[in-house]
């Protein structure tokens, strides 16, 4: 019968496994075997958690379109006004839609409706992107 390895099941006690490298022995030791349930084998009650949007990355595009449809009529008609305004700066400067702005930075400018560039901030646009959109993106604001 051929000797198998003894790494090549990690549920070998380390005292049955004194031919194996001092490290080597140390790493297989921690491999959870596959006899515990996944209960005992889950996070530890220290460990950090992770958030919904890491685990699921989809996740903040549902809480998006949660938030857009608690929006009133008057405002989802503005998130599509800047939606057609951010598609024709990206057409006018050839860079992809996001770039201009993003669908959050459209919904907090939807929601809060700012009047000015300290407004325009908030919502989460930086100093290149007010200079560069701000004037288009207020007037856009102030017709609604």
């Amino acid at each position: 019968m051929q000797d198998l390895p003894t790494t090549a099941n990690p549920t070998i006690p380390s005292s049955l496994r004194s031919d194996l490298a001092p490290a080597e022995a140390a790493t297989s030791a921690l491999q959870t075997p596959a006899s515990v349930p996944s209960a005992v084998a889950g996070p530890l009650e220290d460990e950090p958690q992770l958030t919904r949007s890491r685990r699921d990355p989809l996740a903040w595009k549902f809480a998006e379109a949660e938030r857009l449809t608690a929006l009133g009529d008057e405002a989802r008609c503005l998130y599509r006004s800047l939606s057609v305004l951010r598609a024709r700066l990206a057409r006018d400067v050839r860079r992809p839609a996001y770039l201009v702005y993003t669908n959050r930075q459209m919904l907090a400018l939807a929601e809060q409706r700012p009047g000015d560039d300290a407004g325009l901030k908030s919502c989460g646009l930086g100093a290149q992107r007010i200079r560069e959109y701000g004037a288009e993106l207020l007037g856009v604001l102030k017709s609604r």
